[in-house]
């Protein structure tokens, strides 16, 4: 933590310390950041001596209502605990929807349009052109919405509902049929799929894109 030290002082202000903390905090993110003061003990009286303005630990999400709180000590003796809150505003650009989408709607540029924004608002830290390779929402996004980090998932390499390919075979015969998933998978997961010709369910290992091998014959029956 960061902090400062005066000798002999009767009143001390966090707010302007508290400010200075929040704004170091973030000095990294691109965009420019401001803080407005909305409340805070920005007069507070100590006895004398030299004091002491330390932050306590600052959230790394930029939000847009954050609280720093300030403790003031006096000779190394804590007298106050200061909680200051601002509105934050976080102007950058961002990705904005272009129109209202669906939960699972796989991402591609030219479904937003980058516009300078208050991204201290979004869920989570706005998402880039590039991040959005292999992604899709996690919940509806409505037209006019930044497109933050909280808003998105990794695409499923089989996706609940969808058709995928199964293999099973032994030695060197292999079989192929089509099947679709009843749950979402990733490579490596086990899933349960139902058999379009059929009304069979198999229980199957993700072994790619929409692509799945039976695990054990014997337990498909």
């Amino acid at each position: 933590m960061l902090g400062f030290a005066l000798t002999l002082a009767m009143q001390v202000s966090p707010c302007e310390f508290a400010r200075g903390e929040l704004l170091r905090a973030f000095a990294d993110r691109k965009g420019t950041i401001s803080a407005t003061l909305v409340s805070g003990h920005c007069a507070v009286a100590v006895p004398a001596g030299t004091v002491q303005l330390t932050s306590r630990s600052i959230p790394n999400r930029v939000r847009a209502r954050m609280v720093v709180w300030v403790d003031v000590t006096v000779d190394g003796r804590l007298r106050r605990s200061v909680p200051v809150a601002f509105d934050v505003r976080w102007l950058q650009e961002a990705l904005v929807a272009r129109a209202p989408m669906a939960a699972r709607t796989s991402l591609s540029e030219d479904q937003f349009v980058v516009e300078e924004v208050d991204a201290a608002a979004a869920r989570g830290e706005p998402v880039t052109v590039q991040q959005l390779q292999s992604k899709r929402l996690r919940h509806e996004l409505p037209a006019g919405a930044v497109l933050g980090k909280e808003d998105i998932e990794a695409t499923p390499d089989v996706t609940s509902g969808e058709r995928l390919d199964v293999y099973s075979g032994v030695g060197s015969v292999v079989v192929r049929t089509v099947a679709v998933a009843q749950r979402d998978g990733f490579r490596g997961d086990r899933i349960n799929v139902r058999l379009e010709q059929a009304q069979q369910s198999l229980r199957v290992e993700v072994i790619g894109k929409n692509r799945a091998k039976v695990i054990d014959d014997a337990k498909n029956l």
